[in-house]
């Protein structure tokens, strides 16, 4: 600095003035805090505004299933059924290239992906996901619950894997759960967002258990 004695008094100055008016510790981490979110069956439609964490049913710390009710013509439908969260942390459960298709977005590092072994039917039919809880949310490596992830067509089996690691901490500020599609920044690279459902999507049950 051209005066360092000036820059002395400046920095000697901003922490007296700090102290003052109760801005210390400098510690911004309380934002990626955030309680878990509610627990219970919920039941969503299309055209429904986004919902933000802490609001968000509990994805995080306990198993959940979601179901959709959809209505699919012969030539086929692809796009969103439900997302959470973005690029940074988040999951999303889709239709592409006419299979089911469910993500878990860690924090942007690393993702866990299921993709069904069975087309998705033209005609009337529940899309499924259910994730079972194997494992407690683990603070010292960074994650929060993890578990097994069963894929579902009409009540049948299409799909497991591991759901590992998780998200533990704020998904977004800006992105939270929305309803067939998927705003902003997408949850995974395998869809240019908002990536709407092109079929019928009637209704969308998450179901948070204990």
């Amino acid at each position: 600095a051209e005066n360092p004695d000036k820059v002395q008094e400046l920095v000697e100055r901003w922490w007296a003035e700090a102290g003052k008016y109760n801005v210390l510790p400098l510690d911004d981490r309380a934002h990626m805090d955030v309680p878990p979110g509610p627990k219970g069956k919920f039941t969503y439609y299309p055209g429904m505004a986004t919902i933000y964490e802490p609001g968000i049913p509990d994805t995080k710390y306990s198993s959940y299933t979601i179901n959709a009710d959809v209505n699919i013509t012969e030539e086929g439908a692809e796009g969103v059924i439900l997302s959470i969260g973005g690029r940074f942390g988040g999951l999303t459960l889709y239709v592409q290239d006419e299979h089911l298709v469910f993500d878990c977005n860690y924090v942007g590092l690393s993702h866990s992906t299921i993709i069904s072994d069975e087309e998705v039917p033209a005609g009337e039919s529940t899309l499924g996901f259910s994730f079972e809880k194997t494992g407690e949310a683990d603070p010292i490596n960074h994650t929060a619950a993890i578990g097994t992830g069963t894929l579902l067509i009409n009540g049948k089996e299409v799909g497991k894997g591991t759901i590992a690691p998780t998200t533990p901490a704020r998904y977004s500020w800006e992105e939270g759960l929305e309803i067939g599609k998927d705003r902003l920044t997408p949850v995974t690279e395998s869809y240019m967002g908002p990536f709407e459902f092109t079929g019928t999507l009637k209704k969308v049950v998450l179901e948070v258990k204990d």
